[in-house]
């Protein structure tokens, strides 16, 4: 494993590679840092197999989403439009 800096068309990655992918704790961010993704501050990664996988942060220009749960490149929890989400139990319910 390494560590190095990728630009695309869209952004750039800096953080960690596998084989030539991005693999490990990485950084994600568009060039005009309207948009981000970031690790937490855990040792688990949030890259696999250059695809977003593991726990990591969401920045935009308007909000910063904590705990975002990716799998192989898929979002796993969905984005509320009012307020986080409230526990009963537990069962966790969507605030819409």
């Amino acid at each position: 494993m390494g560590q190095g800096k990728q630009f695309y068309v869209e952004g750039f990655y800096r953080g960690e590679f596998k084989n030539g992918k991005r693999h490990g704790k990485g950084w994600w961010e568009t060039h005009d840092g309207k948009w981000k993704y970031l690790p937490v501050d855990t040792p688990q990664g949030n890259w696999e197999g250059d695809k977003m996988h593991g726990i990591g942060i969401i920045e935009d220009d308007k909000f910063i989403h904590e705990n975002i749960i990716f799998k192989k490149g898929q979002g796993q929890m969905p984005f509320t439009v009012m307020g986080p989400p409230v526990r009963f139990g537990s069962v966790v319910v969507a605030m819409v």
